[in-house]
């Protein structure tokens, strides 16, 4: 059996599940919710599965082992992952769910495990088991605290939103070839690539979030865009960016990602504004 097919699988499953939630629940804020999860599972990865190097996954989807290996990610914590957190918030689903949820998950690492598709390099699977069940815990928790109007909770959700829609962006980025960072310092320059985006993504995420987060006005949101725009040139003219078409063409698909990118977060910060309205 290829080895991408148990992560198809999953993907289905998964996003079948995301698919009834959101259309059932007919929400926004999930859909906020859903992609600020992301944003902090995003955190987490970042730091155990790109700075330490804890596992690696092989759906062999794309022909770099590296960026495969995040495809996997992609798959198993970005997508199964937030979903069932989604739907622990969303269906009010007791400790014995989370308990259900997260054994589940422990069940489908054994699997892959077995299948020779996922390797650990120092993760245990007890890791997985206590990871799980204080996620499963915390969103319940952070959405209690969100759904009573908090604005430390509100700003940091609009954070994890904003960072999840950008990096992703950026993942399509790093997928198409348009471009790569090579800060030096990994020698796999697909691992040197990943690195500095995702510190460099979170820069950018927070621009576009402060810009919405503290002031309606369109004039602060292009001010942020701008400052984006000009973070390029200090990093092309250092090498640290490495961008391989044209630089006009470039542009011509970064800045409409830039714009979709604001637009998004400034729709999620709508929801907000708006429940902070119905709460009044």
């Amino acid at each position: 059996m290829p080895n991408m097919v148990p992560y198809l699988i999953l993907a289905s499953l998964a996003i079948s599940l995301l698919s009834y939630i959101l259309i059932s629940s007919k929400r926004w804020m999930n859909v906020v919710l859903f992609l600020a999860f992301i944003g902090m599972i995003y955190l987490f990865e970042y730091t155990i599965l790109v700075l330490f190097d804890c596992y690696v996954y092989y759906p062999k989807i794309l022909p770099n082992p590296y960026l495969d290996s995040m495809m996997g990610a992609l798959i198993s914590n970005f997508l199964t992952v937030p979903v069932l957190g989604l739907a622990m918030v969303v269906y009010r689903l007791s400790f014995r769910w989370n308990l259900v949820f997260t054994l589940l998950l422990c069940g489908v690492e054994w699997l892959f495990l077995h299948l020779g598709i996922y390797a650990h390099h120092w993760w245990k699977l007890g890791y997985t088991l206590a990871a799980f069940l204080f996620f499963f815990w915390f969103v319940r928790y952070w959405a209690n605290r969100l759904s009573r109007g908090r604005r430390l909770f509100q700003y940091v959700t609009l954070l994890m939103f904003s960072l999840s829609t950008v990096d992703t962006m950026s993942y399509l980025f790093m997928l198409t070839g348009v471009r790569q960072f090579l800060p030096g310092v990994f020698e796999l320059h697909s691992r040197d690539d990943v690195f500095f985006t995702f510190p460099y993504t979170l820069v950018k995420a927070a621009l576009i979030a402060n810009a919405v987060f503290w002031s309606p006005r369109l004039r602060w949101l292009f001010a942020a865009l701008f400052i984006i725009m000009l973070l390029q040139y200090p990093l092309i003219r250092t090498g640290v960016l490495h961008i391989y078409i044209p630089l006009w063409l470039y542009y011509l698909i970064y800045v409409p990602c830039c714009l979709f990118a604001a637009w998004c977060i400034r729709r999620g910060m709508r929801v907000f504004r708006d429940q902070d309205a119905s709460t009044a």
